[in-house]
């Protein structure tokens, strides 16, 4: 009876490890490429995107806090990375439900692809005439406490970590991550999808991913 031959037994197992490097080389710097090439590509919009969240559906309730009072909403400059995340990749990669099953699949690579990399956030936002933002770094709020954070920023809503957006071929649909942290056991993590209306973005479905 012949015996069947290994594919790779002809290859030097020298050799063979050279090669499946080599490939595995290849794949991570294409990664790297597309990851880095998504997040230019989503750049220009990472502002209109985070402008129409913070407009339209997180300063909602601005009217609940008196005709004369401000918000700050204050953002950290380096991007959320929620694939260190057990709860975000168990969510978004294993449950298609909280995936958005109705966004595109482009929409939805390009999260992913985006986000390999958490490199700092670049954006400038347009808000209502009572609002406000601020980006920090994560050395600016190092040893500063909750009473001290409420006096240099009196007015704030907490402060958010955002990931890059991904968007559709068109940059007409977009899925962000965002962590918000409040005073004592407030914040949480949810994931947002966003279309653009009539030229402005508004929050179209959301999941939440993690409360305290």
């Amino acid at each position: 009876m012949d015996t069947l031959t290994p594919r790779f037994s002809h290859i030097p197992h020298g050799r063979f490890i050279i090669r499946v490097a080599l490939v595995a080389l290849v794949f991570l710097v294409s990664i790297v490429a597309l990851s880095l090439f998504d997040q230019w590509r989503t750049d220009t919009e990472m502002g209109p995107v985070l402008s129409g969240f913070f407009s339209n559906y997180a300063l909602s309730d601005l009217q609940y806090w008196g005709p004369d009072r401000k918000i700050q909403i204050i953002l950290l400059r380096e991007a959320q990375n929620g694939w260190k995340t057990n709860e975000f990749r168990r969510s978004f990669l294993l449950d298609r439900r909280l995936s958005f099953p109705q966004a595109s699949s482009f929409t939805r690579s390009s999260f992913i692809l985006s986000n390999v990399f958490p490199i700092n956030i670049k954006a400038e936002l347009v808000l209502p005439n009572r609002a406000q933002f601020s980006f920090l770094s994560r050395k600016d709020l190092e040893g500063l406490t909750e009473s001290g954070f409420q006096k240099r920023f009196p007015d704030n809503w907490g402060y958010f970590v955002i990931s890059h957006v991904g968007l559709n071929s068109n940059k007409t649909e977009a899925i962000l991550y965002l962590d918000r942290f409040g005073g004592g056991l407030s914040g949480g993590g949810s994931c947002f999808l966003m279309r653009k209306v009539d030229g402005s973005w508004r929050v179209v479905d959301h999941h939440v991913i993690w409360m305290p």
